[in-house]
């Protein structure tokens, strides 16, 4: 009868980086470290929502009726905000950005590494989630690609990682090079995980032993 070995690790991940693409490990989560997972990073994706807030009777209007109707009473809206109202929605939109950019630095720390002599900078070697965070931290659309590896990795058959779909942005809608956001940006499923193995929690090292996969 044949065996199946596997590793703590994912061994298919991989992120591109000043166009050179790089081979990722990724932590395989238990069920329920992946739920909760799956639920922040879907909780931070959609951020604020993008419906319109200004109640308008359309029902009667052509679609492009419509959408003008929409954008002239959300605009009017706007300007009877008052400046308390204004500044308050400009922190809790510093707030919440704050808080992503400390959820994705805890969840690369504890979920992905690169494998021994994969990077380095000037010699140093590149290779736990902390050194990611400390190196690559502030790039953070690049940041979000270890982010949808981490989610791809536990979520997806093998066979689907093969075809990932294009770039996506990154979800808080902050800065950077879209050309470094690789990765899929996944749907919201039932709440299910791809992977029911246990897994060490802590900081990710690279892992030596083989896996199938």
């Amino acid at each position: 009868m044949s065996k199946l070995s596997v590793s703590k690790y994912h061994k298919g991940g991989t992120v591109t980086i000043d166009d050179v693409e790089l081979s990722l490990h990724v932590r395989r989560m238990t069920m329920d470290e992946f739920i909760e997972f799956e639920r922040e990073y879907f909780d931070y994706s959609r951020g604020e929502s993008k419906g319109s807030k200004v109640a308008v009777d359309t029902s009667a209007m052509e679609p492009e009726q419509a959408f003008l109707a929409i954008q002239k009473a959300e605009a009017e809206a706007e300007l009877r905000k008052t400046p308390a109202e204004r500044e308050a929605e400009r922190e809790a939109t510093i707030k919440r950005a704050a808080e992503m950019l400390l959820w994705v630095k805890a969840r690369v720390e504890q979920n992905a590494a690169f494998p021994p002599g994969e990077v380095d900078i000037d010699g140093e070697k590149v290779e736990t989630g902390e050194d990611i965070t400390r190196v690559f931290g502030a790039r953070q659309v690049l940041m979000m690609q270890f982010i949808n590896q981490i989610w791809a990795q536990n979520r997806l058959p093998a066979g689907m990682l093969k075809n990932l779909p294009s770039p996506s942005d990154f979800p808080a809608g902050s800065g950077g090079d879209a050309r470094e956001a690789a990765g899929p940006r996944p749907e919201p499923t039932a709440g299910s995980a791809g992977s029911s193995g246990s897994a060490e929690t802590g900081d990710a090292t690279p892992e030596q032993s083989s896996e199938a996969r």
